[in-house]
């Protein structure tokens, strides 16, 4: 697998979080068996890709460990309706987070940052995040976020189109604001919420043969 580095000009980021999209998107979730079919990717370098909507939440320095979003550089966790769930995937150099916003599991969807977040809590406790203890979320999120190497990276590439758009949400002052960094698969089926904003404003990157 191939993964951005300083030699790496900044006009590539894109290409390069596409092809590890490509392995994330579509496959299976270790320790939880529900497939990844809509992430945003957060990707900060100091000195060539300072993008300012990157959290850096120290946590998110690890390597294939989830993460579950917290309030500022704090251990607080966010609020029910504000919670999220992602995947850490940095190298040293540079931090990577990539954030779950849509999963399958069998034959149905979990769409929204939040609702993944509460779902994958739910696969590993047992427990409803939104009646759990304040102690209770945070005791078993930490343990989750524990686990080693929750993506298989290794696994070949997603077949099949892989959409690309502007992530979600972001403050219109942001320099990165625009940048094409969330990726999606099965992203036209019937009843996907965002499915008319991403046909409007989206593009579609075909496949390739990099590993």
């Amino acid at each position: 697998m191939i993964y951005p580095s300083v030699q790496t000009p900044e006009r590539l980021v894109a290409a390069y979080l596409y092809l590890i999209a490509r392995k994330i998107l579509g496959h299976p979730l270790n320790y939880f068996e529900v497939i990844p079919v809509d992430i945003e990717c957060y990707f900060y370098q100091q000195s060539w890709h300072p993008d300012d909507t990157a959290q850096r939440h120290p946590l998110q320095t690890r390597f294939n460990r989830l993460y579950f979003y917290r309030m500022g550089k704090s251990n607080t966790l966010r609020p029910v309706k504000r919670m999220g769930a992602g995947i850490a995937l940095s190298m040293g150099s540079y931090t990577l987070a990539v954030l779950l916003r849509g999963i399958r599991d069998g034959d149905t969807y979990i769409d929204g940052t939040a609702k993944v977040a509460a779902y994958l809590f739910h696969r590993f406790s047992r427990l409803d995040y939104s009646t759990a203890s304040v102690n209770e979320r945070l005791e078993i999120i930490q343990q989750m976020e524990q686990l080693a190497d929750v993506v298989n990276l290794s696994d070949k590439p997603v077949q099949g189109p892989v959409w690309t758009t502007v992530r979600v949400g972001l403050n219109a002052k942001r320099d990165y604001k625009d940048r094409r960094y969330r990726f999606l698969v099965e992203a036209t089926r019937s009843g996907y919420k965002g499915k008319k904003q991403l046909m409007e404003n989206n593009g579609r990157r075909k496949n390739n043969q990099q590993k």
